[in-house]
């Protein structure tokens, strides 16, 4: 691990996904707790739970609980986006997932990559169609009627980005990558050009899937990381751990071993 201390550096930037933490179930899906539960999780998100991942260690329960707090304390930046779901704006509704544990958290909202209100009127402006932003990344990574008809380099960049955008970039990430997964592509591309060293996820697969269908052969490396909680906490050298709601454990500091 290395000396330095992460908050000497500039304040890290991470994107997260509201919405995708009101949709998971704190409890596993086949536990007693969380068929008891099931009245107080909103209906979306029972809706959805199971396109989640939805059993997660302990760690990184703690870990949620941490980074809310960190970020709370302005030790490190959440941001979000358009292309995410909007959150509920209402704590009964975080009641029962990952949401509750990460509390009430500040959040900068950054532009993303390509702003699909600057395409025009077409299939792939409305942000409520279903799949939308997974077939205009189809449409940019192929040739035919892809990233040459669109008015790409004309498009301003986002506010602050700190890396060139280009049509190449978008290729090369999504160069084996297709279908539902193109959307998680565009995700990590407007995380890196607004900065964003990592992207705080629940989902167990995501990581692995980056390095194994993302990573390869990138002419320059990928600027954002999908993390999990506790490995992001372990990214950052915080040893700290704060006690989970509900749970009889104290805050702790974890050594090396």
């Amino acid at each position: 691990m290395s000396d330095v201390d992460p908050w000497q550096q500039p304040r890290p930037r991470v994107l997260v996904d509201l919405a995708a933490f009101e949709r998971v179930d704190l409890a596993p899906a086949n536990s007693r707790d969380a068929r008891s539960d099931a009245r107080s999780v909103p209906r979306f998100a029972r809706a959805r739970a199971g396109s989640e991942p939805a059993r997660l260690s302990a760690a990184d329960r703690s870990a949620v609980v941490t980074l809310g707090r960190l970020a709370r304390e302005g030790r490190l930046e959440f941001c979000s986006y358009g292309e995410f779901e909007a959150p509920s704006p209402s704590v009964a509704q975080w009641r029962g997932t990952w949401r509750s544990l990460l509390g009430e958290v500040p959040v900068a909202t950054i532009l993303p990559a390509v702003d699909r209100r600057a395409l025009g009127d077409d299939v792939f402006s409305g942000d409520a169609q279903a799949g939308s932003l997974a077939r205009l990344c189809a449409r940019m990574k192929h040739d035919e009627g892809g990233r040459e008809s669109l008015p790409f380099d004309e498009l301003p960049l986002p506010e602050g980005a700190v890396a060139a955008r280009s049509a190449e970039r978008f290729g090369q990430l999504a160069a084996r990558v297709q279908g539902h997964r193109l959307a998680d592509v565009f995700h990590l591309w407007s995380a890196e050009l607004a900065d964003c060293a990592w992207w705080l996820t629940l989902d167990p697969t995501l990581a692995p899937f980056v390095q194994e269908r993302v990573e390869p052969g990138l002419a320059a490396r990928l600027r954002c990381a999908p993390v999990l909680p506790d490995r992001l906490l372990e990214r950052l050298g915080i040893t700290e751990r704060d006690e989970v709601p509900g749970a009889a454990s104290r805050v702790v500091t974890l050594r090396p071993t």
